[in-house]
Order: C-alpha cells, then structure tokens, then sequence
C-alpha cells in the first residue's frame, strides 16, 4: 500500500464515515451512528470505513472511527 500525502485534521470529520455492507457503499454516518453499528454487531470492530478528503482517502478500523481517532490513510489497491 501507498501512504497518502500528509492531509491536515480539519480536513477529516467524525460525521463523515462510510462503509461497506452486503456489497454495498453505506454512509456517510457520524462516529455516534458507527458505535451503534458496532453495538449490534452489523460492523465488526476491525472492518475498515473510509472517509474522503481533498488529498486521498483515509482507512481505518471501525472501532478506531467509532472512538474519534483517525490514523494513517492507505489508497486501496496500491501494493
């Protein structure tokens, strides 16, 4: 994987989270909305969800989104 140009954190918002379900694209949702996802185990706690930015795309682990932190962002598919 390719790590993404360094991107500001205002540039990432604890509203704006997607993921996937049955195949499909799902979001955006806040982290709130993640933690009860997670409740109720319909997002399992390492499932990745992704957020878009003006420089690339940054995934994470559910829980970590649920929890407010975001980390490293990662391009899919660019080994």
């Amino acid at each position: 994987m390719v790590a993404v140009p360094a991107m500001s954190r205002h540039e990432w918002s604890s509203e704006r989270w997607f993921y996937k379900q049955s195949g499909e694209t799902c979001g955006p949702v806040s982290a709130e909305r993640l933690k009860e996802l997670l409740a109720v185990g319909l997002l399992q706690p390492r499932q990745a969800v992704w957020q878009k930015g003006g420089q690339g795309v940054l995934f994470v682990h559910a829980a970590t989104a649920a929890a407010g932190a975001t980390g490293d962002g990662f391009l899919p598919g660019s080994a």
